[in-house]
């Protein structure tokens, strides 16, 4: 079971690296000839091309979406990644024209970071041969992906910087992004329905606890004898719950508990539950020297996203595109 899940979790790995790049799995002068979708300058995206990021794509959504919802979502993915591929090419046509080179040992490192993410090479070579990726395709991918990174850092990047009062007033114009919310510490004990016990006995049993707890029982020991919940043995210790985290009927009831309290019995589809609120923290504002390097790295990551924005639209206004 272990190793079936890291050969999963390696094999998703290496698409999200390949997919985040947006760089198709296919070589850049693909052999087969099929549909062309979009003319780009003197490149073309073809149906295989965007068939190939599509498929397994397909595969994880048909197990989430429901037949009218999956038609949705594969129309959504399909409009993001062909707009991410014609990005793809208007970049890579860019550094070309600018001549940005990539030392082949800045692919190497980047493949052996890949290759780290699994547990052996055989593994690795295994599922590059699983998805039809040959090594030659993927250091190609991944040169083009070096060279787009480099273009961004020097076509935008390079240009971006943050004024002295930038953060500040960001600070003071945004309060609630900058605040604590209020926080309890919850014990909890669960009875859920089994197979060995229906819901009247489950019922019956969380009531009995709750007699318990009348009489003065003492919650921790009570949630490591009974409680079906993954943090029994820590005596039903759920830690520090912020406002919001729980399901809202639940987030209610604990929030409204004065510390040293516990609430009735409350069912929710995952069974009976008992809370105790051991400590609380009210809501806070953080002060602005707390948040300083937090708040510049948000305005960087905003301006980085708009310089990117305007670069694409100055690249599409002199490019040739064609959806066919």
């Amino acid at each position: 079971m272990t190793h079936s899940w890291k050969q999963k979790k390696n094999k998703a790995i290496l698409s999200i690296f390949l997919l985040a790049s947006l760089v198709c799995l296919v070589p850049a002068h693909s052999e087969v000839v099929n549909k062309v979708l979009v003319v780009v300058n003197d490149e073309v995206i073809t149906q295989g091309e965007l068939d190939k990021i599509l498929i397994p794509i397909y595969m994880q959504y048909r197990d989430i979406y429901e037949e009218e919802e999956l038609t949705s979502a594969l129309a959504g993915a399909r409009k993001a990644i062909l707009e991410k591929m014609v990005q793809n090419k208007l970049l890579l046509s860019e550094a070309k024209r600018r001549k940005i080179e990539v030392d082949p040992r800045e692919v190497e490192a980047v493949i052996e970071d890949v290759r780290q993410s699994f547990p052996s090479e055989e593994a690795f070579r295994e599922t590059l041969t699983r998805e039809n990726i040959y090594m030659s395709q993927l250091e190609e991918q991944y040169r083009e992906k070096i060279m787009i990174d480099k273009l961004i850092d020097f076509a935008v990047k390079s240009k971006i910087s943050i004024a002295p009062l930038e953060g500040s007033q960001y600070y003071e114009e945004h309060p609630e992004e900058f605040k604590t919310p209020e926080q309890v510490h919850v014990r909890a004990i669960l009875i859920k329905v089994t197979p060995e016990r229906n819901e009247t006995e489950a019922i019956k049993l969380s009531n009995r606890i709750l007699r318990r707890l009348g009489e003065g029982s003492d919650f921790s020991l009570l949630a490591k004898e009974y409680s079906d919940a993954s943090f029994a043995e820590s005596g039903g210790d759920m830690g520090w719950i912020k406002k919001g985290e729980l399901i809202s009927e639940l987030d209610e009831l604990i929030f409204l508990l004065e510390p040293g309290r516990f609430s009735h019995v409350i069912q929710t589809k995952v069974g009976f539950h008992i809370f105790k609120v051991e400590e609380k923290k009210d809501s806070s504002a953080k002060g602005f020297s707390e948040v300083k390097e937090m708040v510049e790295q948000k305005i960087y990551s905003q301006k980085i996203e708009k310089g990117i924005e305007d670069f694409m639209e100055r690249l599409k206004e002199n490019a040739y595109i064609s959806f066919k």
